[in-house]
């Protein structure tokens, strides 16, 4: 199959492999031939290591990077596309939650525009080179499950061209009947949602969320804390409510504004988790937020992934919904210009990402699904310089061509 790539010398003969992805680089910064068949990858070596058998498909990879697919890790895709609407600019976070109940409030009688801009935004995200991203869809009082619906329904559709995984989020907060639509959710869900500023009773809104992902064995999304100021810094909450679930903190602005002791202290508890992330927005300096501390954070060892967060919307009405543009936001905001931090960066939009978002393990590695991206790019500098082309995608095992194509 032609994508783009000469092809590489022979390899030694074996039965089990159908494809090898012959000379390509990993972020950790090896040059391996990686040999894949039945979906799954079959063995890593050194060049020309690597057996194939007479029929095998061979890609020459000359140096590119390896990495598994480029994922927005964070996307509120019933929120994208409202940046039209007759609204009010917003001047902050709370201001156009408010904003958007006012949408929701016209919307509540007929979702088929919502599903129509849900399916938009997202076929323009799949067209952007992303190939998964994890979806942030409201669970509340006016839409009920309104916008999880579609985009549980939107997942099925656009399945061939983007791997949609939703979260069941209660935006407006942990009302009694809410709770019992994220428990009517969770067999649907791929993670359970939480937020740590919309509540009073911030304890008792986590406690609730936590049990509602233990009893579907689901993930937990927090939202923590927004405020952005040390006074409302409720991770310590989050880690003791949730801290032994699969567990993503989105956002941790007001860590960024404790002191350097405290923050070494409180990044310490997160990495101390087996299955604790942490996910960031660089939209959020819109409002004059800071960011996670993100040079902490991967000196640590805390996984970091990168989303969107919001696109065209009351909340933001710019961006792209690209990726690597995300990464580069993420790279100057967080001050971690070059090695050793870039490979960090790019990890952020695939492996640790991807990871996040799906549950495959990030390392591209013996028995782990053969799903990942070739990259134009040989190292993680280049990608952030602007060298971000996908040469080749590969999806269970089959070398796939195109960005989105069709969707």
């Amino acid at each position: 199959m032609d994508v783009g790539l000469s092809a590489s010398p022979p390899l030694t003969s074996t039965n089990d492999v159908s494809l090898v992805l012959s000379g390509v680089s990993t972020l950790d910064g090896r040059t391996v031939d990686v040999a894949i068949g039945g979906g799954m990858v079959r063995a890593i070596g050194t060049l020309g290591a690597v057996a194939a058998g007479p029929g095998t498909e061979i890609v020459a990879g000359h140096g590119r990077l390896c990495v598994r697919p480029v994922t927005d890790a964070h996307l509120h895709l019933d929120k994208a596309g409202t940046a039209a609407s007759d609204a009010p600019p917003c001047g902050s976070v709370m201001e156009a939650i408010a904003a958007m109940r006012a949408v929701k409030e016209r919307a509540r009688d007929d979702d088929t525009a919502l599903r129509e801009r849900m399916r938009a935004v997202a076929r323009r995200v799949a067209a952007s080179g992303t190939g998964c991203a994890r979806v942030d869809v409201d669970v509340d009082e006016i839409w009920g499950l309104l916008s999880f619906r579609a985009a549980v329904d939107l997942r099925e559709a656009l399945r061939p061209w983007i791997d949609l995984r939703v979260v069941a989020f209660p935006q407006d907060g942990m009302t009694p009947h809410v709770a019992d639509l994220l428990r009517e959710a969770a067999a649907d869900a791929d993670a359970i949602g939480a937020h740590t500023d919309i509540d009073a009773d911030v304890v008792a809104h986590m406690r609730t969320a936590a049990a509602i992902a233990r009893e579907a064995d689901l993930p937990l999304e927090v939202h923590t804390d927004e405020g952005a100021a040390p006074d409302l810094f409720f991770l310590p909450v989050v880690l003791d409510e949730a801290g032994d679930l699969d567990l993503t903190l989105v956002h941790c602005l007001s860590l960024a504004t404790l002191d350097a002791a405290a923050q070494d202290r409180w990044i310490g508890e997160i990495a101390a988790l087996p299955r604790a992330r942490v996910t960031i927005a660089p939209s959020a300096v819109a409002y004059g937020s800071p960011v996670a501390p993100l040079r902490r954070l991967v000196d640590a060892g805390v996984a970091v992934a990168f989303g969107t967060d919001n696109l065209h919307d009351l909340f933001n009405p710019l961006g792209t919904g690209r990726m690597f543009e995300i990464a580069r936001q993420a790279a100057l905001v967080g001050g971690v210009l070059g090695e050793p931090y870039a490979a960090a960066v790019v990890a952020g939009i695939s492996d640790l990402a991807y990871q996040a978002a799906t549950g495959v393990a990030a390392a591209i590695e013996v028995g782990s699904p053969a799903t990942f991206d070739l990259l134009e790019a040989t190292n993680a500098v280049d990608v952030l310089r602007g060298v971000d082309g996908v040469a080749a995608r590969v999806r269970a095992g089959l070398v796939v061509a195109g960005a989105g194509a069709g969707a």
